[in-house]
């Protein structure tokens, strides 16, 4: 499926400087692999566009990471070109916010299963798509 698909994002330095990492053009699942492992552990933003994506559906889906708490948003247009969000749902989760990368999230649409991050990256690289029972 990654016929024009592009990875690229930034992490974050212990001194808070930004490090930007080179897109990638048509990536290899290989690439997808070795850029998820970089940014396991960091914190930062990496993000898989799809820029063969139809006018309606997904486009994008991005991965923001800090203190081993990761959010997946999964960006799609609806066939009125509203922009949608779809993240995973943890409804065993307590409620409470947390600060990824200066913003407060509900611990509800965090992950910290890195296999469920590979398992997301990889259906969208091969499909286009993320399953909604994986983001709703």
């Amino acid at each position: 499926m990654n016929i024009d698909m592009v990875i690229g994002g930034f992490s974050l330095t212990c001194l808070g400087e930004r490090e930007q990492l080179s897109p990638v053009i048509r990536p290899s699942e290989q690439d997808l692999y070795r850029l998820l492992e970089y940014m396991r552990d960091r914190t930062g933003v990496l993000t898989i566009r799809n820029n063969f994506a139809d006018e309606s559906g997904p486009y994008q889906l991005s991965l923001y990471s800090q203190d081993n708490n990761y959010l997946l948003l999964l960006s799609e247009f609806d066939i009125e070109g509203e922009h949608n969000v779809r993240t995973p749902n943890n409804d065993n989760a307590s409620g409470n916010c947390i600060d990824i990368l200066g913003e407060m999230h509900s611990d509800k649409t965090l992950v910290q299963n890195f296999d469920f991050i590979y398992r997301v990256f990889k259906e969208f690289f091969n499909t286009g798509n993320v399953s909604k029972e994986l983001l709703n």
